[in-house]
């Protein structure tokens, strides 16, 4: 049986083993840099079950505003302003300002909706 046995000779033993060192340290490499994302992963992981119970809470505060927020639409009073002859430009830039705050409140409510339906397809 110690007749099985053959040897074969290697050319440049010394560059055999440099590219055997090489690749040894390059697998290590990779690694820890797998090593890394597995870490990577799992903290990920963490931060997106808090995340949800953030949006979980944030669903909860949300109801409980919209329940002590009064049904009726509310209005602002009309502040009459005292008119001078040669302020007649004033009173037409107020129109204005009523109505650009009017659209502001329309806009405001409209971003509000639409950050509610994103919140509600969250989950």
């Amino acid at each position: 049986m110690d007749n099985d046995r053959f040897y074969v000779g290697i050319n440049e033993p010394n560059e055999v083993r440099k590219d055997l060192l090489g690749c040894s340290k390059d697998i290590i490499s990779i690694l820890r840099h797998y090593d890394r994302i597995n870490s990577i992963r799992a903290e990920k992981i963490e931060n997106i079950m808090k995340l949800k119970g953030i949006v979980r809470e944030i669903r909860r505060l949300n109801l409980r505003l919209k329940e002590k927020l009064p049904t009726e639409e509310i209005r602002a009073k009309k502040v009459k302003a005292n008119v001078r002859k040669k302020s007649v430009k004033k009173a037409g830039s107020g129109k204005k300002a009523n109505k650009k705050a009017s659209t502001q409140i329309k806009r405001l409510e409209d971003e509000l909706n639409e950050i509610e339906s994103r919140l509600s397809n969250l989950s």
